[in-house]
C-alpha cells in the first residue's frame, strides 16, 4: 500500500489471490479508488500537466512533416489527430498480423514434424516480412515522439504526489518474465516491464514490442524448437486474449491524442470521465461485487460520477471533450445509465456534428459487437436515449 502525500489516500493494490484481508478491505479499496479519481482532477488541470500535454500534441502534430513548429490555434489539434489516425493504421496492421500468426500456430502439437514446421515457416514469410516493416516504422515513431508521452506521465505522477499510477485501470502484458516471450519483451529497449494500457501509451514503443514477436517466432520455427515454440504460442494466445479488448479499438492512438488535447485546454473533463468508466470496467474483472452490498456499490459510483461532473458548466464545451465522453458510452453500467443520460443530455444540448452522428449510429448497431444479449440491449437503450436528448 502507498500513501499519497497530497491527499492522505491509501489505495491498496488489486490482489490476484482473494485473501481474508483483501476481502475485508474491498469496500475500503473501492472508496479510496473513487476518492483518488476525484482528487486527480486538480493535478490534471495544473499548469505543469497542461504544458506537458502541449509538448505531446506538438510531437504528434510533427510526426509526419518536417515543420519546426505548429501554431496552437487549433490546427495543431487537427494535425495531431490526423497523424494519430495514421499511427492507428500501423498498430491495427500489427495486431492483425499477430492474430493471423496466432491462428497459424494453433495447429502445432508435440507430434509436429520438422517438415511441418518448415512448411509453417514458409507460409508465414509474408507475415514476418510485414512485421519487420512495421517495426521499422515503430522505431521511427519512437525517435520522432521521443519521450513526450512518458514525460507527461512523469509530470502527472509528480503533480499528484504519486496518485495517478495507483488508479486501478489499464492492461498489463500478461506474460511471465521468465517465460520465452517474457524474456524478449522484458529486455526490449522500448521499456523494461512494458505496460500496454488504456491510460497512456507510447505508440512507437508499443508497435516495436509487438513487432519483435515476429523474429522470435521465426527463429523458433527455424530452430524447430518444439518445446519453446509451444510455450511461446500459448503465451501469445494469452496476450491476444488479454489485450484484445484494448486493441480491437481501431482508434486507440487517436483516442490518446484526444486525451492530451482535453488536458491541454485546462478542462480534462472527458479524460476524467473516461478514467472513471475504465476503472469500473477494470475492477469488475478482479473483484466480486458480493464482497459488499450491491446497493452500496452502486451508490459509491453514482456519487463519484456526480462529483467528477459537478463543475462541467464552468468549462467550455470542447470538441476533444465531446469525443472522449461519447467514446465511453458503451462502457456505462446499467445502474449508471440514468445519471449518464441526464448528464449527456444537458452537456450536448444544442451540439451537433459528425462525431455525434457517428457514435449514435455505432451504438444503434450494438448487436454487431461480441457482447451478451443483455449488454446489447443496454447499449441500444443508451443509443435511443442519446439520440432523443440530442435531437
Amino acid at each position: 500500500m502507498q500513501t499519497v502525500k497530497s491527499t492522505g489516500l491509501v489505495i491498496p493494490k488489486i490482489c490476484a489471490k482473494r485473501t481474508p484481508e483483501w476481502v475485508a478491505n474491498y469496500p475500503l479499496f473501492v472508496r479510496c479508488a473513487c476518492l483518488g479519481l476525484v482528487a486527480i482532477k486538480g493535478p490534471l488541470r495544473e499548469r505543469t500537466a497542461r504544458a506537458s500535454a502541449q509538448r505531446v500534441i506538438s510531437a504528434f502534430a510533427q510526426t509526419y512533416n518536417q515543420a519546426d513548429s505548429i501554431a496552437e490555434d487549433g490546427s495543431d489539434i487537427q494535425q495531431a489527430v490526423i497523424h494519430a489516425q495514421r499511427i492507428d493504421g500501423h498498430l491495427n496492421t500489427v495486431w492483425r498480423l499477430l492474430r493471423s500468426l496466432d491462428e497459424a500456430l494453433a495447429g502445432i502439437s508435440p507430434n509436429s514434424t520438422g517438415a511441418q514446421l518448415t512448411e509453417l515457416l514458409h507460409s508465414q514469410e509474408t507475415v514476418f516480412r510485414e512485421l519487420g516493416a512495421c517495426q521499422t516504422e515503430g522505431e521511427r515513431l519512437r525517435r520522432v515522439l521521443g519521450k513526450s508521452v512518458s514525460s507527461y506521465t512523469d509530470a502527472l505522477t509528480e503533480a499528484s504526489d504519486g496518485l495517478f499510477p495507483q488508479l486501478p485501470f489499464g492492461h498489463k502484458i500478461p506474460i511471465s518474465p521468465s517465460a520465452p516471450l517474457g524474456k524478449l519483451l522484458d529486455s526490449h529497449p522500448a521499456g523494461k516491464n512494458a505496460v500496454f494500457t488504456s491510460k497512456l501509451v507510447s505508440p512507437g514503443g508499443m508497435i516495436c514490442i509487438l513487432c519483435t514477436l515476429g523474429p522470435k517466432f521465426q527463429k523458433l520455427l527455424q530452430d524447430k524448437n518444439i518445446h519453446d515454440l509451444r510455450a511461446a504460442t500459448s503465451e501469445l494466445r494469452d496476450l491476444i486474449e488479454q489485450l484484445d479488448p484494448v486493441m480491437k479499438n481501431a482508434r486507440l492512438v487517436e483516442q490518446l491524442a484526444w486525451r492530451f488535447c482535453d488536458v491541454r485546454d485546462g478542462n480534462a473533463l472527458g479524460y476524467i470521465i473516461e478514467i472513471f468508466f475504465m476503472q469500473i470496467a477494470n475492477l469488475s474483472n478482479h473483484v466480486n461485487r458480493t464482497l459488499m452490498s450491491a446497493e452500496l456499490h452502486r451508490q459509491i459510483y453514482i456519487n463519484t460520477f456526480r462529483a467528477i461532473t459537478l463543475d462541467w458548466r464552468h468549462h467550455d464545451k470542447r470538441l476533444e471533450t465531446q469525443h472522449l465522453i461519447l467514446n465511453v458510452l458503451w462502457l456505462c453500467p446499467e445502474y449508471l445509465i440514468g445519471e449518464f443520460i441526464a448528464f449527456t443530455g444537458e452537456y450536448f444540448a444544442g451540439e451537433s456534428g459528425p462525431h455525434i452522428d457517428a457514435i449514435v449510429d455505432e451504438l444503434g448497431r450494438a448487436r454487431r459487437f461480441n457482447v451478451s444479449r443483455h449488454a446489447a440491449e443496454v447499449l441500444e437503450a443508451i443509443a435511443q436515449q442519446v439520440k432523443c436528448k440530442l435531437g
